[in-house]
């Protein structure tokens, strides 16, 4: 008998044999996981290089991999761009299930990824994160896709932004002309590079009018397979005086204690204000004037005595004359909250009494 048989050590093998490899038992393998379990085929989808503007479709699909019927209960794109489809709801173990998913590449540029939640009972992956992909590139690139002008109500004067356009098409691009929609606007079309760049001049052609004015217009080109871009024009009125608040709102007057709110005018005007004069028009308020910034900007502060209540039936309003020919006088109205007692817990029709507070009023423009 050989020493190693009698040492209780395992025989060598022969030479020129490979040793023995060791048997590990391998658990779980070819035998179903206990429950419902999920297992995607392609967890992240990736649609490579697309147009913008088209709409891209796909289908994930799953199987149970458990031993119990698998539910989705949920799935839930991260914007609105991406939509599911009709999947199947309860999938039983061994079978497979989809969910499509749409995307629209429409107003998208660039390398984009959009998550997709999917919920299920999986008590290990009870909320899976599917990913889309895709790379979007636009035949033509519009920047900025909207200009605004703000001008001068007192006197407008023409004033241009440039829009720039690049064409990411192989072939030359010819630009057609855009018409634009209102007298108030025009454009001029320039070559930067032979159908390749392009810079389009958007003017204010005076008189502009009042307030806001909108006008959309397109950049057409003659290759009809590449979609026309929309570009938007505004015409802001830039209002000469800002009053902030519009409205002087008091709290209901304390006794002991005076109340000293402040008002501010702004001018926006192209010309330096001036304020004079500033009163309220009830006995015993007075008001104090600082010009912040010379021209542009000054703070009223009226000083009401403690205990002030507005006078039953009389508009007050805190006033002060401007050397603006339109505006000789600007005038802000004063209000006054007035709280209501109740008792706590107090209602009317099962509701609970609301009580007034004190809100801030917006700025408002002088006209």
């Amino acid at each position: 008998m050989s020493a190693q048989l009698m040492m209780g050590q395992p025989l060598a093998p022969p030479p020129g044999t490979a040793p023995a490899a060791e048997l590990v038992p391998l658990v779980g393998v070819g035998t179903p996981l206990a429950g419902p379990r999920i297992q995607f085929a392609e967890p992240t989808h990736d649609f490579g290089e697309v147009q913008s503007g088209v709409t891209l479709q796909h289908t994930f699909v799953y199987t149970n991999i458990g031993t119990a019927a698998l539910e989705i209960l949920q799935v839930r794109p991260a914007c609105g761009c991406t939509t599911a489809g009709e999947w199947e709801k309860r999938v039983e173990p061994g079978a497979t299930g989809r969910i499509p998913i749409q995307f629209s590449s429409a107003s998208f540029s660039g390398l984009i990824q959009k998550p997709v939640s999917v919920v299920t009972n999986d008590p290990r992956q009870s909320n899976v994160v599917l990913h889309i992909k895709a790379t979007v590139w636009v035949p033509l690139e519009v920047t900025p896709k909207s200009v605004v002008f703000q001008y001068e109500s007192d006197a407008p004067t023409a004033a241009t932004q440039t829009i720039k356009i690049l064409s990411n098409l192989k072939e030359p691009l010819e630009l057609l002309e855009p018409r634009i929609s209102h007298p108030a606007f025009r454009t001029e079309l320039q070559t930067v590079k032979e159908g390749k760049e392009y810079a389009l001049l958007v003017s204010t052609v005076p008189p502009i009018g009042t307030g806001m004015i909108a006008a959309p217009f397109y950049i057409r080109s003659s290759d009809t397979n590449v979609e026309p871009v929309r570009v938007q024009a505004y015409a802001v009125e830039r209002q000469p005086i800002v009053v902030s608040p519009s409205q002087l709102l008091l709290p209901t007057g304390r006794a002991g204690e005076s109340l000293r709110p402040n008002l501010t005018i702004r001018s926006q005007s192209t010309n330096l204000l001036v304020l004079t004069e500033a009163s309220v028009n009830v006995p015993g308020v007075t008001v104090e004037m600082k010009e912040l910034q010379p021209g542009r900007m000054f703070v009223l502060t009226p000083t009401f005595p403690p205990g002030f209540e507005l006078p039953t039936g009389q508009r007050v309003e805190i006033s002060v004359k401007s050397n603006h020919p339109k505006h000789p006088v600007i005038r802000v109205p004063v209000v006054q909250t007035r709280q209501v007692a109740r008792s706590p817990g107090q209602t009317i029709g099962g509701r609970p009494v609301p009580v007034r507070t004190n809100l801030p009023t917006r700025a408002v423009p002088i006209r």
